[in-house]
């Protein structure tokens, strides 16, 4: 998985291509060490083609440290294989997920 971070304001959109999965978890660490001082970070999806329950868990995680540390969290652009995921782990009833 790639990610880069486009900054708009106090909103950060962070874009990730790719597979999203267990073997990302030291990327996923040093992202989300620069992501953690407010605002608002939107995860867009729509670039990543397969995710994994290790990468379902990492979003959760994600979610919980930018909560934590005051900011707001959201996902979108997720389709195929990924919004399945999504859909069938009912992320909606645990954060925002916009189209």
């Amino acid at each position: 998985m790639e990610y880069r971070i486009n900054e708009n304001g106090d909103v950060r959109e962070v874009i990730m291509q790719g597979s999203f999965g267990f073997d990302d978890n030291s990327t996923i660490e040093k992202m989300v060490d620069s992501l953690t001082n407010g605002g608002k970070v939107q995860l867009n999806l729509a670039g990543l083609d397969k995710i994994d329950s290790a990468g379902l868990g990492m979003i959760v995680l994600i979610k919980d440290e930018i909560e934590a540390a005051g900011g707001k969290f959201s996902v979108c652009g997720a389709s195929g294989q990924v919004k399945k995921m999504l859909d069938i782990s009912r992320f909606d009833q645990l954060m925002t997920v916009e189209p």
